[in-house]
């Protein structure tokens, strides 16, 4: 009978430690997976983000003209594009360097952030590109918001780089016009009233 009442506490007690050593693996499985979810987040987050200007890339701001676009008609707005582009910026580039370059189009977007509506999204597409995405908003309120913009950049100074540098931006923008119209659609019209807006002479909002 000793015998039998060891051998039931030497099982009891190899019951106990694989259920220690089964509540440490679920433990350590957990922290991985919460730490690999983290990761995936922060991972998530950085791919829609512009490295330089921390703001949205192309992407990111290409899937929020998508989303505004398609609340547009349940609430029976429109959705405004602004397209804009630095002007003169490879010769920014050219003269002063690429650093200085970075810093023109990092200040520009910091300066676009401080006049924008809290709720329309700006984007980087490309080098000096960059796109604001105006969600339930006609063409005349863009309008205003655009050449807020405009007057924001001229605004800006560089004398950390050369005191004579100054910085103009051209800005075409258009407006959602029909019910099947896709965001290349609006973007495609905001490009070609940027152009316009520099073939009259840059440093002007078209559309």
């Amino acid at each position: 009978r000793q015998e039998q009442v060891q051998a039931l506490e030497r099982v009891r007690h190899w019951q106990w430690l694989t259920i220690l050593l089964g509540a440490l693996l679920l433990a350590l499985l957990t922290s991985l997976a919460w730490r690999h979810g983290r990761t995936s987040r922060r991972l998530s987050r950085e791919s829609l983000i512009d490295p330089l200007t921390g703001i949205a890339n192309r992407a990111a701001i290409e899937a929020e003209a998508i989303r505004a676009l398609e609340r547009a008609p349940r609430k029976g707005g429109a959705m405004s594009l602004l397209m804009l582009d630095l002007d003169h910026f490879k010769a920014i580039n050219d003269r002063h360097g690429h650093a200085a370059g970075d810093r023109v189009l990092r200040a520009a977007a910091d300066a676009w952030h401080t006049v924008l509506r809290g709720r329309d999204p700006l984007g980087r597409i490309g080098g000096e590109e960059f796109v604001v995405v105006c969600a339930d908003t006609t063409l005349e309120q863009a309008l205003v918001v655009a050449e807020r913009l405009r007057e924001a950049t001229a605004a800006l100074l560089f004398d950390d780089v050369d005191p004579g540098l100054r910085v103009t931006v051209s800005i075409g923008v258009a407006q959602s016009q029909r019910s099947d119209d896709t965001h290349e659609d609006v973007l495609a019209r905001a490009d070609a009233a940027l152009y316009r807006a520099k073939q009259r002479g840059r440093n002007r909002v078209e559309h």
